[in-house]
């Protein structure tokens, strides 16, 4: 039976699970990377969010999000699937730093503070 919560590789699972599972920063970021450039920095997120709000649409229970620098989080993509989302978070990557040419990219882990350079 469906609950409505699913963990990273797409099995149903109660709701007990699925909140000790978001409390685990580690478990929950698939990505998370910055775009360092003239003292701005861009960071790209993807997270498993695990659930979704509108059981009649797709299961995506991954998402990627732009954090500007000096502007607010936007959701760029949803996935369905833990690869999904780590190949859409490198291109999500690799398309920002390719607009800031000369831009320093680093993978920071999931507990960096989102607002450090």
């Amino acid at each position: 039976m469906e609950t409505g919560y699913w963990d990273k590789f797409g099995t149903s699972i109660d709701l007990m699970t699925w909140a000790d599972l978001f409390a685990d920063l580690d478990y929950r970021y698939v990505g998370k990377s910055q775009i360092r450039e003239n003292g701005n920095v861009h960071t790209v997120g993807t997270i498993w969010l695990g659930h979704v709000l509108d059981p009649r649409e797709p299961a995506h229970i991954f998402e990627t999000a732009l954090f500007p620098a000096n502007d607010r989080c936007r959701v760029l993509r949803r996935y369905p699937s833990l690869d999904d989302a780590e190949r859409g978070h490198r291109e999500t990557v690799d398309d920002l730093a390719a607009r800031h040419p000369g831009a320093e990219v680093v993978d920071v882990a999931a507990d960096a503070d989102l607002r450090l350079a």
